[in-house]
């Protein structure tokens, strides 16, 4: 029961202040610190620094302009049962009398005027946002409402105006814009204070089905209910000051434009021939017809899926659902189904991966925004970001940057590792756009590998050989390639045997890095080990295993790229031919396969024939690379 909670406003102490970057037409200026609560966190035993959320701000500023972009990002300290959130926001003092008042909706602009008081526009959901002014005794009444605003509202006066927004707003609801007339004011609410409460708690205090972390109907440990302690969330606004009159399409044109994000593209050819990101496929006229369909039709498929199943709001924009009406035969979405539910980071260094690779192979503008949505929630909320986690995995209570496994929310799993924070999307984002909050995250994973290398759960070497080599990328320091290299020895690929084991390798990004190191060091002592772990991944003891064969394909690929003996050549073709036949029999009972008009599944009984786990995340990230090493083998017929 929230109604009985005790307001409790923060103080916001800003530890650190600079400038980040100092262009001619472009600055940044970055402030780091923490909102100080009386309360906040206090009712969690063991904790050295109740009271402290920490935050972010990078203030974008352009030269001849009255543009300010911002980048917020805060994180949520507090006990999931005792702390819920009553606002976020941030306003200005504009220093005139506002007269005038613009809101960019879906359907058209509407102006009114303001001559007194305060008016708003709230987003309660993805279909509804009501537009309010407060009447005579300065409560507010609706004056206007629709389905989703565009996420801007302009105000006027003698002196000129301003634009100002929220990127995504409708997605990412609760929202609002509020204009105080009388006070010349303007804010801009991330959660808004004419939302509910935003609340953390775990949904049950019981195990759910399968649920990671319940052994023989062991009781679920008291302390597990804080899960969702050190979650983050970040977003991105816009102001624009002007002098001046601007018209109702201006404003939108304008908003427009910083929603959408720009970006400079190459042909997609030119980052596959790169190198930079491995050797892959762009999509071209490869003769891989059945190949790019099993890599696209899911895409869209989960697309479609976020749409009609609506995967939006503040906490869930971004994620994707794994399972559907597998187990009841219910027709919906398995989100409250225990372990299953949200993907959360168990597939952010795969799926994400996928996505990023596919958009830059197609340029498919949609696609970004669905991989750049899944990468920012995934770091952001499915994420741990304090430094005192609640409970441990292994010895460790110091996870900032971990991730937590699927389940019914995003932060109930009790695993929370670091192998969910495989970075390729980030890492893929980040030199697409510069983004400051992709350099975050590089950088909180790097902060993480660094402190353990291995993970605290012992499954964390591709996380963090992967995070050492985008470091040397990005620094040129070469320590950190001798830091990734010494994570890839200690992993001990010789050593695995069995479907899961060899399965976790692919997925989890060890064998990326292990490519990756190979082709960018010219060092080539991992090159037999490579082609024998593949040859080790066919045969029966694999291909009767479960985790057959979508875990397999890049394993396959890249063996096949460096191998360079005809009869094992000839075994490496073979192997990829009967994972191909297995795949496309997977994918004839996929609903992705099925008309549009049948998504997600089937209604009733039959939609239990029809399996989304044929959306494999691995498979989608590997055909590329698989695609790549078929095309370019020596044999002639392998197409």
């Amino acid at each position: 029961m929230t109604c009985s909670g005790e307001n409790d406003p923060p103080d916001v102490r800003i530890d650190v202040m600079k400038i980040e970057e100092n262009g001619p037409v472009h600055g940044i200026v970055r402030l780091t610190g923490a909102y100080r609560y009386r309360w906040v966190g206090s009712t969690i035993k063991g904790i050295s620094t109740p009271g402290l959320c920490p935050f972010s701000l990078r203030l974008h500023f352009y030269a001849g302009t009255g543009l300010i972009g911002m980048e917020h990002f805060f994180v949520y300290d507090g006990d999931p049962d005792m702390d819920f959130v009553r606002q976020i926001g941030i306003g200005f003092d504009i220093g005139f009398r506002i007269d005038g008042m613009t809101v960019g909706t879906d359907a058209e602009s509407l102006s009114y005027t303001c001559a007194s008081g305060a008016m708003g526009i709230h987003q309660a959901s993805a279909d509804h946002f009501e537009i309010w002014k407060t009447g005579k005794d300065s409560f507010p009444e609706t004056i206007g409402c629709g389905r989703r605003a565009a996420g801007w509202v302009h105000v006027s006066g003698e002196k000129g105006g301003v634009v100002f927004g929220i990127r995504r707003f409708w997605q990412q609801f609760h929202k609002s814009l509020h204009v105080d007339a009388d006070a010349g004011r303007i804010d801009a609410f991330l959660w808004p204070p004419e939302a509910p409460t935003l609340d953390f708690r775990r949904y049950a205090r019981e195990w759910g089905v399968g649920e990671d972390g319940a052994y023989e109907n062991d009781p679920m440990p008291e302390n597990y209910r804080l899960a969702a302690k050190g979650t983050g969330k970040s977003h991105e606004l816009l102001f624009c000051l002007h002098e001046g009159s601007m018209t109702p399409e201006d404003a939108g044109q304008l908003f427009a434009i910083f929603d959408q994000r720009p970006l400079l593209l190459a042909p997609p050819a030119y980052y596959a021939e790169t190198g930079a990101l491995g050797h892959y496929s762009a999509k071209t006229d490869t003769g891989f017809d059945d190949l790019e369909a099993i890599v696209q039709r899911p895409m869209d498929y989960l697309r479609a899926a976020q749409k009609g199943s609506h995967w939006y709001g503040f906490i869930d924009y971004g994620d994707v659902q794994t399972c559907y009406t597998t187990f009841h035969r219910h027709d919906r979405w398995e989100n409250d189904f225990g372990r299953w539910g949200w993907g959360n980071g168990d597939q952010v260094g795969r799926l994400n991966y996928a996505l990023m690779l596919q958009f830059l192979s197609t340029g498919e503008r949609a696609l970004f925004l669905f991989a750049e949505a899944n990468m920012r929630h995934v770091h952001d909320v499915d994420a741990t970001h304090t430094s005192e986690y609640p409970f441990k995995m292994g010895t460790e209570f110091h996870l900032a940057g971990s991730v937590h496994r699927h389940n019914a929310q995003h932060y109930a799993c009790p695993y929370v590792g670091s192998r969910g924070a495989h970075l390729m999307g980030a890492r893929i984002h980040y030199f697409l756009t510069g983004s400051g909050r992709s350099k975050d995250i590089l950088d909180e994973v790097l902060a993480l590998a660094e402190r353990l290398p291995q993970g605290a759960a012992n499954d964390g070497h591709g996380t963090s050989a992967i995070s050492f080599l985008c470091a040397w990328e990005r620094t040129g320091n070469k320590a950190y390639c001798e830091k990734a290299l010494r994570v890839l020895e200690s992993y001990g690929l010789e050593k695995i045997r069995g479907g899961w084991m060899a399965m976790l390798t692919a997925a989890f990004g060890v064998f990326d890095a292990m490519v990756e190191y190979t082709d960018l060091s010219e060092d080539r002592r991992f090159v037999p080990l490579i082609v024998a772990f593949a040859e080790m991944c066919m045969g029966p003891d694999i291909e009767e295993n479960w985790t057959y064969p979508g875990g397999y394909f890049r394993i396959y690929a890249e063996a096949l790229r460096f191998c360079e003996e005809a009869d094992r050549t000839e075994r490496l073709l073979q192997g990829i031919h009967r994972a191909r036949t297995r795949l496309g029999e997977q994918m004839a009972s996929s609903s992705s396969i099925l008309r549009e008009t049948l998504w997600p599944a089937p209604p009733g009984e039959s939609g239990g024939a029809f399996s989304n786990f044929s959306i494999d995340a691995n498979t989608l990230r590997d055909l590329p690379f698989l695609m790549y090493a078929l095309e370019h083998t020596r044999k002639d017929e392998t197409r």
